[in-house]
């Protein structure tokens, strides 16, 4: 049954690239992301490119003329141009070969994706609604799956997707999506597709034996619902959420679980993750400035891999980067961080609530779980971090798009706008 529905889910994927030209860029758009993490993820990647040349050649509805205005948030523009250079340095460097190259145009790819979803969003209330529930409809397939997997085959056999990766998946579009939507809707039968959604994705997270999907999920949703139902900001639920899990780790009860969880003799991949974070360190310290070169991460980290099994990867975000490309990565992350911390604090004293809260759960989600995921390790992660990162760029107040052609200004929004004129084929 399953295999079935993965086999239905990549037939749809490929149709879809050959509706796109046909159909409403937005519908095609959100069956891919329904269809993301159950398909194959370079027939993915094509159903998205066709999407988004789609998109660039199609003109807006209200202009007769085809006339389009490009808009690259700065969440997006400034970390992939620091990343550019840094990746583009350690290359020279280190050499180029064709798993750098590779893994070259899929970062880029995921900026493009971030663009693509960002301009959607801020296409209108409705597109914006449109991927969030495209979102949120593709966190509970997944979870259904994955619950089916888990249940007949168990956790370590024959699952499509790691627990970690599905757990992330599942942490962005099935609870912090989710968290946003039920915030916005006043229709109380909405809110509740969005609580099923989250009931569902900890369920599955929890049978994927994910810890930090687990305790990751169930603090953001503590600290929303504390906040929703105190009435109180979610900067002082999170601040008391804080000091009650310290509090609470003194306590022998919750360190006999904690160390149920962490027990090393028991779980074999805390001593594998150890050791290869330690190792990227290493790498880290002696090239700094220019790291090892992008895409080199599997060679690198092959010899140091303490299983026959092991995926030759940090499974971590920052000793990725910094491995790589060196102090330069880390700069690139560190941006990604200031941005969504910028675009919070603005839409809370904008009053914006809701959007800064986004904001705020992105840039969380990003921070944490980049120390035990390595979210730009593999393009579902990181197609889902780059329409994450479209998604909390675009959430704010309507904005009007500048409408001349040799406009050098930038758009509101903290945006660049590059115009462009696209005629059709009878002008």
């Amino acid at each position: 049954m399953i295999e079935h529905l993965l086999l239905l889910a990549n037939a749809a994927m490929i149709a879809s690239i050959f509706a796109a030209p046909f159909c409403g860029v937005r519908s095609v758009v959100g069956v891919q992301l329904v269809l993301l993490p159950l398909a194959h993820i370079y027939l993915v990647g094509a159903a998205l490119v066709a999407s988004l040349v789609c998109h660039l050649l199609q003109g807006d509805q209200g202009d007769q003329r085809g006339r389009r205005q490009f808009e690259v948030p700065h969440l997006i523009l400034y970390p992939w141009a620091v990343w550019l250079v840094a990746a583009s340095i350690s290359l020279i460097v280190n050499g180029i070969s064709s798993r750098s190259l590779f893994q070259f145009a899929e970062f880029i790819f995921y900026g493009l994706i971030g663009t693509f979803a960002f301009q959607i969003s801020v296409g209108g209330a409705s597109h914006l609604r449109h991927i969030l529930k495209s979102l949120m409809a593709s966190a509970f397939f997944l979870a259904i799956v994955l619950g089916l997997i888990y249940r007949t085959r168990g956790v370590q056999d024959g699952y499509f997707i790691g627990s970690n990766e599905a757990a992330f998946i599942l942490v962005v579009c099935g609870l912090v999506v989710p968290v946003y939507w039920i915030s916005t809707v006043s229709d109380w039968r909405k809110a509740a597709i969005g609580w099923v959604v989250i009931m569902v994705s900890l369920w599955a997270i929890y049978l994927g034996e994910s810890r930090a999907g687990i305790g990751f999920g169930l603090a953001v949703i503590g600290s929303f619902v504390l906040s929703s139902l105190l009435g109180v900001s979610f900067a002082k639920c999170a601040v008391a959420c804080a000091i009650l899990v310290l509090l609470g780790s003194q306590q022998t009860s919750v360190q006999e679980v904690a160390g149920r969880l962490f027990d090393t003799e028991r779980n074999f991949s805390n001593i594998e993750r150890t050791a290869l974070i330690e190792s990227c360190y290493a790498l880290f310290v002696e090239r700094p400035w220019t790291g090892w070169g992008w895409g080199t991460m599997e060679s690198l980290l092959d010899t140091y891999s303490l299983s026959k099994n092991s995926y030759p990867h940090p499974h971590n975000t920052y000793a990725h980067f910094a491995a790589e490309i060196g102090v330069g990565g880390l700069v690139c992350l560190g941006m990604i961080f200031i941005g969504l911390g910028t675009i919070a604090v603005g839409n809370y004293r904008a009053g914006r609530r809701h959007e800064a809260l986004f904001a705020a759960y992105c840039l969380v989600t990003l921070v944490v779980l980049g120390m035990v995921n390595d979210y730009f390790y593999g393009a579902n992660r990181g197609i889902i971090v780059a329409v994450m990162l479209g998604l909390a760029a675009g959430v704010q107040a309507p904005r009007k798009r500048l409408m001349r052609m040799n406009s050098g200004r930038l758009a509101p929004g903290n945006s660049l706008a590059i115009p462009t004129t696209i005629h059709s084929a009878g002008s």
